[in-house]
């Protein structure tokens, strides 16, 4: 199983994930914050001040992604790139 065990800021909306298994993979969270819901993520600088926490990637306005979540979205993204 895919453990993030932590992630660091790149650029713009993307986030390098650090997984157990020694791979670094690079997820970008721009359409997951179409959601009106992370409306204040929409901010760079915002977006770009998170912890990894309790399995969560929290945001100091309450916002979060729970690290199954994270996961699930890293694996579609390998799947479109895939097909």
């Amino acid at each position: 199983m895919k453990t993030i065990i932590d992630i660091l800021y790149l650029e713009e909306y993307k986030l390098l994930l650090l997984l157990n298994n020694g791979q670094e993979k690079v997820l970008n969270l721009e359409s997951a914050i179409e959601n009106p819901e992370f409306e204040a993520l929409k901010e760079k600088k915002t977006f770009s001040k998170f912890v990894m926490t309790n399995g969560m990637l929290a945001w100091s306005n309450g916002k979060g992604l729970h690290h199954d979540h994270l996961i699930s979205l890293l694996e579609s993204t390998e799947m479109l790139l895939a097909a």
